[in-house]
């Protein structure tokens, strides 16, 4: 099987590429390195094919799709951070996650590749206060608050157009929780495994505290990702909502961050139920897949803990 990864120098892509070195060698990352951690990270993955380049090159794309062949698409790239930290946020949304799926449908028009993976959201679902489930009532009210969810739907349309006019043979999109674990470059536990670094005390933490989420770790992420890889195409559209069923609190995380540090130090917290600015500070999947046979949210996040406890960049001076 040969299989392309859009954005494999990311967070997920990383600890995919190490999962896809059980089932073939014979894969592609392309990437535009966007987080600089990913330089050294990449270096640590053998067999790997990697080509830097902008997604929105959609010619430069096409031609490398065209002479690859790829049984399998994954497209993971995206403007990661779901957090607004500057007047550009919305660019990088749109450029980087919308933009890259345009560029993608346009790239792949008269390329056979029997299947398509993309990697959504349950930032599309916004700020609904309760279960999502794909099949029900509330995945047609769909209202994501942040630019990222937006775009992150704007790119389902957008596939699913591409599938209905017969430029894609196969598609599954899997909207994926909040992950964690091992190469992490964004997020709860990589926010506080800055501050541990620089010993910014208190432990300060965006929000109340209550905002209640499930976590899923990466390796039980790209493990289903492989077993959907090797499933026979369908030839239809798949939707997946890919999370465990039970949730766990902000203040719960923390709490555990500062045992497992062994961080003799106190929790601060903030006054809203929102960390930032489209946060949705509680949602769960209701009947997500798999979800009986995932790690729950804490012990995720507990095993994501002490992979980057030993994270030599969070390591203290």
């Amino acid at each position: 099987m040969k299989v392309i990864i859009f954005g494999g120098a990311g967070f997920v892509g990383l600890n995919l590429i190490s999962a896809l070195n059980s089932i073939t060698s014979d894969y592609l990352v392309i990437d535009n390195f966007t987080h600089t951690d990913s330089r050294n990270f990449i270096a640590e993955i053998n067999k790997s094919n990697v080509i830097e380049m902008d997604l929105n090159n959609t010619s430069e794309l096409r031609r490398i799709l065209k002479e690859y062949k790829a049984d399998c698409i994954i497209h993971l790239a995206a403007n990661s951070d779901i957090r607004p930290d500057s007047r550009s946020s919305i660019n990088r949304d749109f450029r980087d996650t919308l933009g890259t799926t345009i560029s993608f449908i346009e790239a792949v028009k008269n390329i056979a590749c029997q299947k398509v993976i993309f990697a959504s959201s349950s930032a599309i679902y916004g700020n609904q206060g309760n279960s999502v489930d794909h099949n029900s009532h509330e995945a047609l009210s769909l209202s994501p608050i942040s630019d990222y969810g937006k775009a992150k739907l704007a790119c389902e349309y957008a596939l699913q157009f591409a599938f209905h006019n017969k430029q894609l043979q196969n598609l599954t999109i899997i909207r994926f929780p909040n992950v964690v674990g091992k190469f992490a470059t964004h997020g709860i536990l990589y926010d506080f495994m800055i501050k541990y670094k620089y010993k910014k005390e208190p432990l300060e933490v965006l929000g109340d505290g209550t905002q209640s989420k499930p976590y899923i770790n990466v390796r039980d992420l790209v493990d289903c990702i492989i077993n959907i890889i090797e499933q026979p195409s369908t030839g239809k559209i798949d939707f997946i909502n890919l999370g465990p069923s039970e949730n766990t609190t902000v203040k719960e995380i923390a709490e555990v961050f500062v045992e497992l540090l062994e961080w003799n130090t106190t929790i601060k917290y903030g006054t809203s139920k929102e960390g930032w600015l489209g946060d949705v500070p509680t949602y769960s999947f209701k009947s997500g897949l798999l979800s009986g046979k995932l790690q729950n949210s804490k012990e995720a996040i507990k095993e994501a803990i002490l992979d980057l406890k030993v994270d030599e960049r969070f390591t203290r001076d």
